[in-house]
């Protein structure tokens, strides 16, 4: 309501009070008010940036649908390294609306961790690996402490000891350790 105010009585939201009206959609569990939000953001031509796109995917987390927020996460990455990615809302999905202006908005670690936050609770192990894989290797996103801890819980409660071995070692030389 107050929201509907500001913009009746001449006040152009921005992304900053997009971002607030997703938010509390999204702490509701309320995501296709969430996404309601971000199609009128998309509408009055404001584009959502990676804190919306986290907030949306930690919603998706929240409401148990860790698939979508895997989509979402996969539409922002898509086309980052193709010439010319500068260019926000020209994804190379196809896909019109909310969704194309998502790609090439570069994640960030928050928003990896929001979708490693659901693997572990899934216990979704393949899907943690390959977002952890491409976080790295494809989407220059550096992992820090909540990462590894995330991937550690993950192949712990996998019983795959291997796996959190291969995570030490990694960790050893950035701790100064050996």
């Amino acid at each position: 309501v107050a929201f509907d105010t500001l913009v009746s009585e001449g006040h152009a939201p921005n992304v900053f009070a997009f971002c607030a009206l997703v938010n509390a959609h999204c702490a509701c569990a309320d995501m296709p008010g969430a996404l309601s939000v971000c199609a009128r953001m998309v509408a009055v031509g404001v584009q959502p940036n990676t804190v919306v796109l986290t907030t949306l995917i930690k919603g998706f987390i929240n409401a148990g649908e860790t698939e979508r927020a895997h989509a979402l996460l996969a539409e922002m990455t898509t086309d980052l390294a193709a010439p010319g990615s500068d260019a926000p809302g020209e994804g190379g999905s196809g896909k019109p609306g909310l969704w194309a202006c998502c790609a090439r908005v570069r994640p960030d670690t928050r928003a990896v961790n929001a979708l490693l936050r659901g693997c572990v609770r899934t216990g979704h192990v393949a899907l943690a690996n390959s977002v952890y894989e491409q976080m790295v290797d494809d989407w220059h996103v550096e992992a820090d402490v909540t990462t590894f801890k995330l991937m550690v819980k993950l192949h712990a409660m996998a019983l795959d000891g291997d796996a959190v071995a291969a995570i030490a070692e990694r960790l050893a030389p950035a701790a100064g350790g050996t």
